[in-house]
């Protein structure tokens, strides 16, 4: 209604992903649709949540895409055998996506007060603080958003050694993090 793109991609037998063309097989097609549609899951959770009415029709619309393109890349994932060391990926492996999607895309939209002490990072803050995740989680999201961290390293890299990940990618996900 408001013209904001919010439909799912579409899937197909054929696939082009970094310029290789991927023939499906039925039982490749199956198990990529099988990945693809837990994004609906994923989006009623999200859609469901408090936190989501509180969000721009604009960051609404960009978190159902980021949602949809992260099991996305997961079912690409698992068709090319390639480990995706996409940011958003990594990150969902210690964050849910729902809350990732929430806090990423509208913290995108936000800008500074111009003449007020409401800086986007008290925005940032304040939105990363209201959210029901861990600190551990909330110190990771300041990260991903280009903030460094000052507090927690402990604690997330001990949470980040919990993860099923390989060592480089612990690595990446810890700097990535804000440390």
């Amino acid at each position: 209604e408001q013209e904001y793109d919010v439909i799912p991609k579409s899937i197909d037998k054929t696939i082009i992903y970094d310029d290789k063309e991927y023939v499906l097989s039925q039982s490749q097609y199956d198990a990529f649709k099988n990945i693809y549609t837990q994004s609906g899951e994923s989006i009623k959770k999200m859609v469901n949540s408090v936190y989501f009415d509180k969000l721009t029709n604009e960051a609404k619309a960009k978190a159902m895409k980021y949602v949809y393109n992260y099991y996305y890349n997961i079912g690409l994932q698992n068709l090319t055998g390639e480990a995706l060391e996409s940011k958003d990926v990594l990150f969902a492996q210690a964050i849910p996506i729902n809350w990732l999607a929430i806090t990423v895309c509208q913290a995108q939209l936000y800008k500074s007060d111009t003449g007020t002490s409401n800086t986007r990072k008290a925005k940032i803050q304040a939105l990363v603080q209201s959210l029901p995740i861990s600190a551990v989680q909330k110190y990771m999201i300041m990260g991903y958003l280009g903030y460094s961290n000052k507090y927690g390293e402990q604690s997330v890299k001990s949470y980040i050694n919990t993860l099923n990940l390989t060592n480089e990618q612990k690595a990446t996900l810890f700097e990535k993090s804000g440390y």
